[in-house]
């Protein structure tokens, strides 16, 4: 289920900014759901398939608070299966 949604992010995120704003939102919503209702056991697993950079790219180009708010949640959770990419990047 993580890869087409993450296959979408790709897409929505090269789109022009007002024109992918809210599919951005809606898109990077679903996925911190399906990752919270998640075992720790699971996430760890599943968390591996997420692509961080793009969240990550995601969070830099987004100019809703909100949207931003939720990849750091999207990383967060993904913390378990990719400490060292959290660890090692900073995010301005």
């Amino acid at each position: 289920m993580i890869q087409p949604i993450m296959a979408l992010l790709r897409k929505v995120a090269n789109m022009e900014v007002e024109e992918g704003t809210y599919k951005l939102s809606l898109l990077l919503n679903v996925l911190l759901k399906l990752l919270l209702g998640l075992k720790e056991e699971k996430l760890r697993e599943v968390g591996k398939e997420v692509d961080a950079e793009l969240v990550v790219s995601c969070l830099r180009n987004s100019p809703s608070p909100d949207t931003r708010q939720t990849a750091l949640k999207i990383l967060a959770s993904t913390a378990l299966a990719k400490p060292d990419f959290i660890l090692h990047n900073r995010f301005d």
